[in-house]
């Protein structure tokens, strides 16, 4: 049994919201009008369209949408919301352990701030999930974590949990990885460097290397295992190693690779790599260059996780289409789109699709590229399903819902806003149930109009 099947059988009994009249939009950008959702205990339990009736009580909050836009929950696949703070001060950054330029140990998890000011403030936007990364100053910085846009005190409420419905409950893990100009010059004046793309190369095999040998070393010692005779010469324990065991992890297929670059040389570098250590690689991010390689990448089966139209501030962000995506997406490449938080504020990640689109990439794309491509790069498309099964990914965005209708009250839109797990709803009350006259956003500190 799938997680949706799971989740729509167990028994509720809490509260329910009737969002009525709603236009539909899922997560391949299909838009669906005359649509009725049924939300309780954080889950949307049912959804109907057109004449199709749903049994409600007089109890049931109802609020009807006259036709505005309901979305999945936005997300973006490259974040570093949490480990690196707003405001951003030294005594919290914290992305990037740049003691040593491989970090494979370092993981985001260890630095993630539950109380960064900016993760509310990017769920106002309609985020309500992203990956956390570890930063791109040295080659390999350590493993991300996806969380939740959502308020808490706990890093562990924070955390989605990625073992749901996961052969052998194993977690779902993400490894970052960069090539390019930040690493050249973070270690050019260190001995050992690398202080040139020769130098990156290296240093992944050298890493690469140390791993695949600790890997031969656990096969040995397993196949010894698996028998009584050889369980008999074994005089050593399993050989594990805390500085390579994640690139084992990586070489066995357990963890997705997440690689920062934006020259093809970097991205053909990688590609190298990958075929000499045997590791598939999951998203190249940036990749501003990547339309002049379509065709070596979509050999691959990688997704590009890309700004919509960041260029110049560097050499490698120079002599950058801003028809990349287009083209990318014409020669069938998974496009996700990213702010890279803070780099480009994460709370506007809506936007990024709305300046792909008018730089040519197809409405429904640009939907898929915010929506079901990150998901499915994170390995999420379990929460994240067809329209039938929207029911088990939680989060929700109603885009400038303007409640017009007296029907309304504030305790309605506070049953909304705290009974759904990480709903992100951006409704501005009449003035009459608000002391000051704005939304519940700015009431609540969410609006992020001074970021």
């Amino acid at each position: 049994m799938n997680l949706a099947s799971r989740r729509l059988k167990a028994k509720r009994s809490g509260p329910r919201t009737i969002l009525h009249n709603a236009t539909l939009i899922n997560g391949d950008g299909r838009v669906t009008k005359d649509t009725t959702i049924v939300i309780q205990d954080g889950i949307f339990v049912n959804i109907k369209s057109g004449t199709a009736a749903l049994e409600y009580t007089e109890k049931d909050p109802i609020i009807d949408l006259a036709g505005r836009f309901v979305t999945p929950g936005l997300i973006d696949m490259h974040s570093h919301a949490g480990v690196r703070e707003e405001p951003q001060l030294w005594a919290t950054e914290d992305v990037t352990e740049t003691s040593a330029p491989m970090t494979p140990w370092g993981r985001a998890v260890d630095a993630l701030k539950p109380h960064d000011q900016a993760i509310r403030v990017i769920n106002s936007g309609g985020i309500t999930t992203s990956l956390i990364l570890t930063g791109a100053k040295n080659l390999i910085s350590g493993e991300g974590a996806v969380i939740k846009m959502k308020r808490t005190d706990s890093i562990h409420e924070l955390l989605l949990d990625t073992t749901e419905n996961n052969p052998y409950g194993k977690p779902l893990r993400y490894l970052k990885m960069a090539m390019g100009e930040n690493q050249k010059r973070q270690f050019e004046h260190t001995p050992g460097g690398p202080a040139t793309r020769l130098g990156e190369s290296y240093w992944f095999r050298f890493a690469y290397d140390k791993a695949r040998q600790l890997m031969r070393k656990q096969d040995r010692w397993c196949e010894k295992a698996r028998s009584e005779s050889g369980r008999l010469t074994l005089t050593t324990e399993y050989p594990t190693s805390l500085q390579w065991q994640t690139l084992v992890d990586v070489l066995r297929g357990d963890i997705r690779v997440n690689v920062h670059g934006y020259e093809t040389e970097d991205v053909f570098a990688m590609f190298d790599h990958a075929d000499e250590f045997g590791f598939n690689i999951t998203a190249m991010h940036h990749a501003l260059h990547s339309d002049l390689i379509a065709r070596e990448i979509k050999e691959r089966d990688i997704t590009i996780a890309a700004f919509s139209d960041s260029w110049g501030d560097k050499k490698e962000l120079y002599n950058v289409s801003s028809y990349m995506l287009r083209t990318l997406a014409e020669a069938g490449i998974p496009v996700a789109l990213t702010r890279d938080h803070p780099a480009e504020h994460g709370q506007w990640l809506a936007y990024e699709a709305q300046i792909a689109h008018h730089f040519g990439l197809d409405a429904d794309l640009a939907i898929s590229s915010i929506t079901s491509v990150p998901a499915r790069a994170l390995g999420l498309n379990n929460r994240y399903a067809e329209r039938r099964q929207l029911c088990v990914f939680v989060p929700l965005i109603l885009f400038n819902i303007i409640l017009e209708s007296d029907t309304y009250s504030q305790d309605m839109m506070q049953t909304l806003w705290y009974g759904i797990d990480i709903l992100c709803v951006s409704v501005p009350l009449p003035s009459k149930y608000t002391s000051t006259g704005k939304s519940l956003f700015e009431r609540t500190n969410l609006s992020g109009n001074d970021h």
